[in-house]
């Protein structure tokens, strides 16, 4: 498995700030969360880090962090957009088309094959360093 390593000037949206079907700003976060991160919505009705370790409902990605945030605070996902997510800098699987998976080792992160059978993508390459988001929710 290759994890995909964030840019280390950080993440950015490459696409236009998304329409309000694909925006949801009136949760909080169970946790701290970093702009970019894959994340869930719990059953206490927080959002916190999605994690591909087991196939249970901490794996169902609902979308992606849009601003830096501590727990206990207001959090936006965005769901279905384009973040300038990776460094181009030909070390990570950057091929256009590439399927992006959520991580089994780093919570909110993303990886280039599948944490468990039957996972679906979360995301894709859409050219060297940009990635298309698509939350996983509704395939498991």
């Amino acid at each position: 498995m290759a994890e995909i390593t964030k840019r280390a000037d950080g993440v950015s949206l490459s696409s236009s700030t998304p329409n309000q079907d694909n925006l949801f700003s009136e949760l909080v976060a169970g946790e701290n969360l970093d702009y970019g991160d894959a994340v869930t919505v719990h059953s206490d009705g927080k959002v916190y880090l999605a994690n591909g370790t087991t196939d249970n409902a901490n794996a169902k990605v609902f979308g992606f962090v849009a601003k830096k945030t501590r727990a206990g605070k207001s959090v936006t996902m965005y769901l279905r957009v384009r973040f300038a997510y990776m460094d181009q800098d030909g070390n990570q699987a950057q091929v256009p088309g590439t399927l992006l998976y959520l991580s089994a080792t780093v919570p909110g992160g993303l990886a280039t094959t599948a944490p468990f059978s039957g996972a679906p993508p979360v995301a894709f390459v859409l050219t060297e360093g940009r990635i298309q988001t698509e939350p996983n929710w509704s395939k498991h």
